[in-house]
C-alpha cells in the first residue's frame, strides 16, 4: 500500500499539534453528561473535543475541517485562560437598590429650596 508523502506530512503535521491535547487518562468521551459537567475552562473538555476530531479525521472528514475544529477548541481555551486571569468581578460592579435611592435623594437636595413667589426673568 503505498502513501502520498504529503498526507503522512499532514498527519505528521496534525499529531504534533495535538499531542499537548492528549495528555491524561481521565478524559470523558466528547458529549458525554460527564463531558458536559466539565468546566468549560477545564483542559479535559478541550482534550475530549480534540480526541473526537482526530477520531473523526481517520474515518476520512477532511483535514481541513479537522484544523478549523482543533483550531476553534485552542482559542476556546485561550479565552478560558484570559477570563480566568482577569478580576473580571471587581469589574462587573453593580450598585445595590439602596444605594441607587441614596444617589436619587443626594441629586434631588437644593432643587427644591425655592421659598415661593415670582421668578425673576434674567
Amino acid at each position: 500500500m503505498d502513501i502520498d508523502p504529503d498526507a503522512l506530512e499532514v498527519m505528521a503535521g496534525v499529531a504534533g499539534w495535538a499531542a499537548p491535547f492528549l495528555k491524561g487518562d481521565d478524559v470523558p468521551v466528547f458529549g458525554s453528561p460527564e463531558w458536559l459537567a466539565l468546566d468549560p475552562c477545564d483542559e479535559r473538555r478541550a482534550s475530549a473535543v480534540v480526541r473526537a476530531a482526530l477520531a473523526w479525521w481517520r474515518m476520512g472528514e477532511p483535514t481541513e475541517d479537522v484544523e478549523a475544529r482543533a483550531e476553534q477548541a485552542a482559542q476556546v481555551q485561550a479565552q478560558c485562560a484570559i477570563s480566568e486571569a482577569e478580576p473580571w468581578k471587581d469589574l462587573a460592579y453593580a450598585p445595590t437598590q439602596a444605594e441607587l435611592r441614596r444617589r436619587r435623594v443626594q441629586s434631588t437636595e437644593g432643587r427644591n429650596d425655592h421659598a415661593g413667589g415670582p421668578v425673576e426673568q434674567w
